[in-house]
């Protein structure tokens, strides 16, 4: 339990169940914060150009479905806040809505509202002009949270920091030219992690060019986390936009807003059921529409090796541009990824992490979990009949099976 002012009181780990005995009356109707999973956030950043908070809104969705592999209507869409110095760049959360509700409502189940809902990976320190990277040991299995502006964060596996750190670097290589002070590169973990935190730092790469600086903290993650997102909340990106925006009235403490939720999920129950044929009904329509354009594209053009999107593809062919559908190894090799996952029989695997170069295209980065260690052979073995191959495989042991990380290249 941390206050407004960021002072930890109640602590230790406590089931959702328990929270009602632990806490007092008053501090279960404060505000509550939410902090969720980094893994399952993406925090990407879209150019639109306009002030205008409406049209950025409106535009949003058209800027960002390209950069996400759901559907776009089974996506929310959250915004940090938007400033007319920053010139049309607007960062952007990407989370599934499912995801949102389940959260939501396992709060709800024990009288607990969240008011903001926050990506863990934004919550932990961060100064200008400088990357943060967290190893995160409590976890199983371990990640690390890394930041690399104020509402720029992502989470990698602990093998692919190395990879992503290298990147980072010579991407940044060029802006460094201009400027006199060196970027300084923070690693962080806990005191009680700092024999592991030792032999990760090992396996990173040296940046020359940039001041590193390691620190161990004496409170867990969780509450370094709670301590920045209670002392922070106004400068992060709240998930709980449009339709999951908090009305004001809820913000303040009363017990009259029961009912009115309850009035309110009810109207919203009615609304759904009402329209759920008519969604389905758009929704088969639009899979037909779909698929009659994927078969008339082929049928134009023989030659492509696959479509993606066949409105574009076809104005890009007729203005003489490039084929989508040519030369786009990440999907080629993304397609034969998961059809090599769903192929296999014997285990259960979870993508956990997955890195991606433009330049080099022909390589994937990923971190995987197997609930089967010899799934690993398995997967070797299939990947013989194509032109995929697993480079530098690490497997460690966890909860659930095995955590592999890997590097996947096309070609031999």
């Amino acid at each position: 339990m941390v206050d407004s002012n960021g002072h930890m009181g109640v602590r230790g780990e406590q089931p959702l169940a328990m929270l009602p005995n632990v806490l007092t009356d008053e501090q279960l109707s404060a505000p509550c914060i939410l902090l969720a999973p980094g893994e399952k956030i993406r925090i990407t950043r879209v150019n639109i150009p306009s002030t205008n908070a409406k049209k950025i809104h409106q535009a949003l969705p058209f800027a960002v479905e390209e950069l996400i592999a759901d559907e776009i209507e089974t996506t929310h869409l959250a915004t940090g806040e938007i400033k007319r110095e920053n010139n049309g760049f607007i960062d952007v959360a990407i989370v599934r809505h499912q995801l949102i509700i389940e959260w939501i409502d396992l709060c709800h189940q024990y009288g607990i509202a969240p008011h903001y809902i926050i990506p863990d990976s934004l919550c932990i320190p961060w100064e200008a002009n400088s990357w943060s990277f967290y190893l995160d040991t409590e976890s199983d299995p371990a990640r690390v949270l890394v930041r690399r502006e104020n509402l720029q964060a992502q989470v990698v596996g602990p093998s692919l920091a190395a990879l992503l750190l290298d990147e980072m670097m010579v991407s940044s290589a060029a802006s460094q030219q201009a400027l006199t002070i060196k970027p300084q590169v923070n690693f962080y973990a806990a005191e009680s992690a700092a024999e592991i935190f030792k032999s990760w730092r090992n396996t990173l790469p040296a940046t020359p060019d940039h001041d590193q600086r390691e620190s161990l903290f004496r409170e867990d993650l969780f509450e370094m986390m709670a301590m920045q997102a209670v002392t922070r909340i106004d400068s992060l990106i709240n998930l709980r936009q449009g339709g999951y925006r908090v009305p004001v009235d809820l913000r303040s403490s009363g017990r009259w807003w029961r009912q009115t939720v309850a009035t309110a999920v009810a109207g919203s129950m009615l609304f759904i059921f009402a329209t759920l044929g008519k969604a389905l009904w758009y929704e088969t329509q639009a899979s037909k529409i779909q698929q009659q354009s994927i078969a008339l594209y082929k049928e134009i053009y023989p030659e492509a090796r696959r479509v993606i999107n066949p409105r574009k593809q076809m104005e890009s062919a007729l203005s003489g541009g490039i084929d989508l559908s040519a030369n786009d190894e990440f999907s080629a090799t993304l397609e034969d990824v998961g059809k090599l996952i769903a192929s296999s029989q014997n285990a259960e695997v979870s993508i956990q992490s997955l890195l991606f170069s433009a330049d080099q295209p022909e390589t994937i980065s990923m971190s995987i979990v197997l609930s089967q260690e010899d799934a690993l052979e398995e997967m070797r073995q299939r990947l013989s009949t194509t032109d995929l191959r697993i480079d530098g495989a690490k497997a460690t042991p966890v909860s659930n099976g095995v955590a592999v990380d890997f590097r996947l290249l096309r070609g031999q």
